[in-house]
């Protein structure tokens, strides 16, 4: 689809010919600074309810399929959809990146990707990392990394340093 290429366009880095394809088919993408979310696996029922609130939301919403399976959205961060409702709605999990540039579309989508594969309803990646990097890991990984790190947290106990603190 069109909205599909607009995403890849966006991944690449081609923004000058993604938003050339938005502005003159759906209004344009919304103002820098945007927020970037990723939705999990999502019924064709959303897709369509997105379609229907883009179009009455021009130029300020866009949104489009992610080679995932979800829908990667795009959102002024001034003014931000409310999004709880829509992940209760239609039951998918929606991750958030932290405000950016759409020309740094690509790793705000991960950073969205990261913050949907943390739970249930919206997911800030801000609040992913304020909780630290071993909160981003496995439960397997973030025990050999807490096994690793001993050494330097005994250390820290023992000479009343913070060096683990600079890992975190």
């Amino acid at each position: 689809t069109l909205r599909a290429g607009v995403v890849r366009a966006l991944l690449t880095g081609d923004t000058v010919l993604a938003s050339e394809i938005a502005d003159a088919t759906w209004g344009g993408f919304p103002a820098d600074p945007v927020v970037v979310g990723l939705t999990s696996a999502a019924p064709d029922a959303l897709a369509a309810f997105l379609e229907l609130r883009a179009g009455r939301e021009q130029g300020s919403f866009f949104f489009g399929p992610d080679a995932s399976g979800g829908i990667a959205l795009v959102q002024s961060a001034a003014a931000p959809l409310a999004l709880d409702d829509l992940a209760e709605r239609f039951d998918v999990a929606i991750g958030l990146s932290e405000p950016t540039a759409l020309a740094s579309f690509a790793p705000a989508l991960e950073e969205a990707r990261i913050a949907r594969d943390r739970g249930a309803g919206v997911v800030r990646f801000g609040d992913v990392a304020s909780a630290g990097v071993l909160s981003t890991l496995s439960p397997d990984a973030a025990s050999v990394a807490r096994t690793v790190l001993l050494p330097i947290a005994t250390h820290d106990e023992t000479h009343g340093t913070a060096i683990l603190d600079l890992a975190d």
